[in-house]
């Protein structure tokens, strides 16, 4: 939940517009768990940031894609944040704000 509301937030400083942002993030809040099923056959599935959702690691509920561990998602998702929070700063400091 916390990497779409980052992407989110990135989308927002990308677009300027909060109902794009908003709904693309909900459309791949609710569509992430079927992406990732579908390309759990490839390798690089586990690299996707719907795979890494920590709470498939919660007791009782079973990882989507076998071959995760905690350790793992963890980093992904920290590769991740620091890559949409770095785009948005990014892009946030070149924006010409007077227009």
């Amino acid at each position: 939940m916390f990497m779409t509301i980052l992407f989110a937030f990135m989308l927002g400083t990308l677009f300027s517009s909060s109902t794009l942002a908003v709904s693309l993030s909900l459309i791949l809040l609710f569509m992430g768990t079927t992406i990732t099923v579908f390309l759990a056959k490839y390798d690089f599935a586990k690299f996707i940031w719907f795979a890494n959702d920590l709470t498939q690691f919660l007791p009782g509920t079973a990882p989507i894609i076998p071959d995760l561990s905690l350790n793992f998602a963890i980093v992904v998702n920290i590769v991740y944040a620091i890559i949409f929070l770095a785009v948005s700063f990014t892009y946030f400091t070149r924006r010409d704000v007077t227009a």
